[in-house]
């Protein structure tokens, strides 16, 4: 039981801070879902989820900081940081 909440919340973490996010700066998120980069990068990132998810629930000891690692805290950074990117690249296209 106590691994099934760690899994939760684990996985939950990068989902509440976008949810956050996209509440107090609702335009930020735009270009993630206006540019198809951007709904690539949401798909990816649920996958991802997804995938450590189970991982999370099959491991244990040290494999579950390695899993932690590895899967929620790198969708956390794209999706504080997708946007701002995707932003770039839109401001940058007609330069290039």
């Amino acid at each position: 039981m106590r691994k099934i909440i760690s899994t939760i919340i684990m996985i939950g973490f990068p989902i509440f801070m976008f949810a956050v996010s996209s509440f107090y700066a609702p335009k930020y998120f735009e270009p993630m879902f206006k540019e198809p980069l951007g709904i690539a990068l949401i798909v990816g990132s649920l996958v991802w989820l997804a995938i450590g998810a189970v991982l999370l629930l099959i491991t244990s000891g040290a494999r579950r900081a390695l899993v932690f690692a590895l899967f929620p805290v790198p969708v956390t950074l794209v999706a504080m940081l997708a946007p701002a990117v995707l932003t770039i690249q839109s401001a940058l296209d007609p330069v290039i």
